[in-house]
């Protein structure tokens, strides 16, 4: 099925107004699209056909930055709260927060329902389980600013700013391989 071509929100403060957006995920099965408004402290959610839905996050969320959607929670790291915060699908309300972090950016989670934040502060990726329980760090001596992560089947993959480079470690956390960007 092909999807039309669509642009959802300007800058602004008001339902489907945007302000320095940072991370998005897409709910397929649901047809849903969040959006972390970082510069409006708030996610809003729309339609895959860009129809605004809802926005909730406001007076909780500070700079939320990560965005990540399993089937019935949604994750956010917010850079400002230094914590990664889980909320439910269904009404939309806060239901854990960690907090340790440092300046967390890129979020995901893999087929086991594992969270992956790329901690910039910290020059490493933080796995927790599904139920926030802290698992191991990646990358302490290979990672110098981590800004996002995605899990595969096979690996881990962490775009690294400085120096401007792409590493890939098997899933226990053995670098792989680093790719350097060329200029």
């Amino acid at each position: 099925k092909k999807l039309p071509l669509l642009a959802v929100g300007k800058e602004g403060k008001a339902n489907n107004e945007l302000s320095w957006p940072r991370g998005l995920a897409l709910d397929e099965p649901n047809q849903l699209i969040y959006i972390a408004d970082y510069g409006n402290e708030r996610i809003q959610v729309v339609s895959l056909t860009g129809k605004f839905l809802k926005r909730f996050g406001q007076g909780i969320l500070k700079s939320p930055w990560g965005i990540a959607v399993t089937e019935g929670n949604l994750y956010v790291t917010d850079v400002n709260l230094n914590a990664l915060l889980q909320f439910s699908k269904k009404g939309y309300k806060l239901v854990k927060r960690t907090g340790q972090l440092n300046n967390p950016r890129g979020l995901c989670t893999d087929s086991n329902g594992d969270l992956y934040v790329a901690e910039s502060g910290n020059n490493r990726v933080s796995v927790f389980s599904k139920d926030f329980n802290f698992v191991k760090h990646l990358g302490t001596q290979q990672l110098s600013y981590p800004r996002d992560v995605k899990a595969s089947l096979i690996s881990i993959v962490v775009l690294d700013r400085s120096p401007n480079c792409i590493h890939f470690f098997s899933r226990s956390g053995a670098l792989l391989r680093s790719c350097v960007t060329q200029k």
